[in-house]
């Protein structure tokens, strides 16, 4: 999630620029995005002082219009199905779109993103009806198909608290929610700024993992990041703990270069460390490095504290990742 500062009389969509399409793949134009605050759509035209912020609110940049094919896996077998989406993309839209198709209710929905398929554009597809809100403008597009995998779930509450014992809120939640998935759903529907470069993710003594398992070259078989496979339970707290900028590493480069660290400490994952690593070096995965406290190779699915040598401002080497001819 990203901050900008404008002023109020810009228009919102001059928010779209390269920087924020980047975020998104296989080349889109402005045109094809649109802007949202909640499930709204937010209309061509509008000033960013007509969106009327709160310290809660996220303004969301989504596709302007999406044909979702939904597998839904059950005991007896699957069943596909289509929701087609207008006036921008959200999961709350989405759900609301199944739970019409389905009668399956949304709190009892696990829908996971499944990936891009090819534009229905190719395949012939006709455009939008002429009663959305969208404008000409975008009516010349043509939908981005996707795929998403729908199970049923009893929801779990679990309470989430920004220091020991406050709570900030309660969470209707799948337990089929990653740890991942959960941080981005406070940021983006809550507006509470989380993400593991500002914070950790306890519950109980554990530290869930925060940054993403994926973009890595991995000999161990991928972690199950969900909720429930950590064993949260109904009525758990889990506390988002603020990095503190005293404790730091030192990651050294074969270069002679090195970037010190704020904010972590042996209970992050070596992922973590990889990430930052890797943003700072503007790069899109962090694959292409390994870091190394000798003599060991670290990996990034394990915490710092179970190598041993490792503590409170330990250098740590970053090394080219060799590749096979």
């Amino acid at each position: 999630m990203n901050t900008v500062t404008v002023p109020s009389s810009t228009q919102a969509y001059q928010l779209l620029t390269d920087h924020v399409l980047e975020n998104f793949d296989f080349g889109v134009s402005e045109c094809s995005l649109v802007l949202m605050v909640e499930d709204a759509m937010v209309p061509e035209n509008k000033l960013v002082s007509d969106l009327k912020f709160t310290n809660r609110r996220v303004l969301l940049v989504t596709r302007a219009m999406i044909d979702a094919e939904v597998v839904w896996r059950q005991r007896s077998g699957e069943t596909s199905f289509y929701v087609n989406l207008s006036n921008g993309f959200t999961f709350g839209k989405l759900k609301a779109g199944i739970a019409q198709k389905t009668g399956l209710s949304v709190d009892h929905q696990h829908v996971r993103f499944d990936g891009d398929l090819e534009n229905r554009r190719k395949q012939g597809l006709e455009n939008p009806s002429k009663d959305t809100e969208i404008s000409k403008h975008f009516r010349k597009l043509s939908p981005v198909h996707l795929r998403f995998i729908l199970e049923e779930v009893t929801p779990i509450v679990v309470k989430i608290g920004a220091e020991v014992d406050v709570v900030r809120s309660e969470m209707r939640v799948s337990p089929k929610l990653t740890s991942q998935r959960l941080t981005q759903n406070l940021s983006i529907m809550d507006g509470i700024p989380v993400s593991y470069k500002t914070h950790q993710l306890i519950w109980g003594g554990t530290h869930l993992m925060l940054s993403s398992p994926y973009g890595f070259v991995c000999t161990d078989p991928r972690p199950d990041s969900t909720l429930g496979a950590y064993g949260v339970k109904e009525g758990d707290f889990l506390l988002f703990k603020k990095r503190d900028p005293s404790h730091f590493f030192i990651v050294k480069m074969v270069s002679g270069g090195q970037f010190q660290l704020e904010g972590y400490n042996t209970d992050d994952y070596v992922a973590d460390i990889m990430w930052e690593v890797a943003e700072r070096k503007h790069w899109e995965w962090p694959d292409p490095m390994r870091l190394i406290f000798a003599p060991h190779n670290l990996e990034h699915l394990h915490q710092l504290k179970e190598y041993d040598g490792i503590t409170q401002d330990s250098v740590i080497h970053m090394v080219p990742r060799m590749r096979r001819a």
